[in-house]
């Protein structure tokens, strides 16, 4: 009989996850269907608009999570989010 050294269990094992992990990114990438809604293409108007605020960046997250709050505790089931800030330079 022969002996499996740990050494080598444990590239064995490695080689495993190795392979399963990128199996599992490659079904990952492919799309799963029609689950992609086109946001032009949506005709309902969302039930309340929220418009970001904050003049640095931790105001602005403080004020992003206060919104999505707000939106789950009133249970909107489509909102909107506009910033009135001007685009970054590229």
């Amino acid at each position: 009989m022969k002996e499996v050294s740990a050494r080598s269990l444990f590239q064995r094992l490695l080689s495993v996850a190795v392979q399963a992990a990128l199996l599992l990114c490659l079904l990952l990438a492919f799309p799963l269907g029609s689950a992609e809604v086109d946001a032009l293409a949506y005709s309902d108007p969302p039930e309340h608009v929220y418009t970001l605020t904050g003049t640095t960046e931790q105001e602005v997250i403080a004020n992003l999570k206060a919104n999505f709050h707000d939106a789950i505790a009133n249970q909107y089931a489509r909102f909107d989010i506009v910033s009135n800030m001007p685009a970054p330079n590229a």
